[in-house]
């Protein structure tokens, strides 16, 4: 599945994308002040795993 990304990787950028391949858009969120971040569902895709999250943002 890495190698399937490479290719989104190649058209969106590498900088852009890293910290997905690295998994920190749950620590992203938060840091951007959400909370009760969590993952609803994980789907194959053809480019690779396409991950859903939900999350809270209080006004």
């Amino acid at each position: 599945m890495r190698l399937a990304f490479y290719g989104i990787q190649l058209l969106d950028g590498f900088e852009t994308t890293r910290p997905n391949v690295q998994g920190r858009l749950p620590e992203l969120m938060r840091e951007a002040g959400f909370s009760e971040v969590r993952i609803i569902r994980n789907m194959a895709t053809l480019f690779g795993t396409m991950t859903i999250y939900a999350a809270c943002k209080q006004p």
